[in-house]
């Protein structure tokens, strides 16, 4: 169960690294959402906007195209490979 600063942008690391059978930690990339695109209920639907995209195989970056609460994380935090690297 990894966590500690996990955002959307590290599902499909994650998920690379550990497999599909695991849990993430979330707290503080779901409760830093920014406010002002919707806050802790948004940053909920971008992890599992980041999860759905990992389990269909799409790439992040692709599927936050079409995804708002996605998209924002990933311009607030990236990706986690590279850091901010929307």
């Amino acid at each position: 169960m990894p966590s500690g600063g996990i955002t959307p942008g590290h599902v499909s690391m994650v998920v690379e690294d550990l497999g599909m059978d695991i849990m993430i930690g979330a707290g503080g990339g779901i409760h830093a959402f920014p406010t002002e695109h919707g806050g802790p209920p948004a940053g909920a639907r971008a992890f599992r906007q980041a999860i759905d995209a990992c389990v269909k195989g799409i790439p992040v970056k692709e599927y936050a195209q079409d995804h708002h609460e996605l998209k924002i994380a990933l311009e607030n935090w990236g990706t986690g490979k590279t850091g901010f690297d929307m």
